[in-house]
């Protein structure tokens, strides 16, 4: 099995063939690199400093993990051309963890294999398995209500019966350039079990949205496979008002 390590805190930027795998990686194996680096930024983590041709992090390999929930473990995958992590055909298991995925401009995260910068779509029950990271279908969320400086956020997931999927919110000054989110700012995250049915319920929860970023998406992450889904899709919130359920299933 190979194992792929890059230190933690290694900035990478302004090239254009990228390397957290590249296209000459392993298929199958083990990578522990993805975590607190800046991707796509110059030394500051704010500046622009874009990699090319395959965005911020190109995944041809399963069972990698990119961030994580530990200090100094989430990335900064910015401004680069093309999708912020673009996880391949038959790339699998490869949980997208608190990480800032912001101004990339493509999708945030795509499972497309040919073509990144269209969503693949929820499928009813996720049955769909060829698309990176098995397909994870995302979560749907109702427009957010903001006030006072937190988001009232609810939502539904459909994906695999009686399963445990693990939902992490994102805060965002504005959405991605095909409608379907980016996560520039992680503010929490919640488990639900789907039913027989494959359908959960999301909240509400209460969570603090940052000045200025008031557009809320969402992902979705396989507790059992460690599929991460693309983001949601990204309906933009007025202050204290809500609208119906923005849906995108087949």
């Amino acid at each position: 099995t190979a194992q792929l390590h890059i230190a933690p805190g290694t900035t990478l930027y302004g090239t254009w063939n990228n390397s957290i795998p590249n296209a000459a990686a392993p298929t199958t194996g083990t990578v522990s690199a993805a975590d607190g680096n800046l991707i796509g930024t110059q030394a500051d983590g704010t500046s622009a400093l874009p990699n090319g041709n395959f965005g911020g992090i190109n995944l041809r390999i399963s069972n990698a993990t990119v961030g994580g929930s530990g200090a100094g473990e989430p990335n900064t995958i910015a401004f680069n051309n093309g999708p912020g992590v673009w996880v391949r055909l038959n790339s699998n298991s490869n949980p997208i963890v608190q990480n800032a995925i912001h101004g990339n401009t493509l999708q945030g995260i795509t499972l497309n294999a040919s073509t990144p910068g269209i969503p693949v779509l929820n499928d009813p029950l996720d049955a769909d398995t060829v698309p990176g990271n098995r397909g994870q279908n995302f979560p749907v969320l109702n427009l957010p209500v903001i006030a006072s400086g937190n988001a009232t956020i609810s939502g539904t997931l459909n994906s695999q019966a009686s399963k445990s999927y693990r939902i992490e919110f994102y805060a965002n000054a504005a959405c991605g350039p095909t409608g379907y989110g980016q996560g520039q700012t992680f503010i929490g995250n919640t488990t639900v079990v789907t039913d027989v049915s494959g359908n959960a319920t999301i909240g509400p929860l209460v969570l603090p949205a940052p000045a200025g970023q008031s557009v809320i998406t969402a992902t979705a992450t396989d507790l059992a496979t460690n599929d991460t889904s693309e983001f949601s899709q990204c309906p933009a919130a007025a202050p204290g008002t809500t609208t119906g359920l923005v849906s995108s299933l087949n």
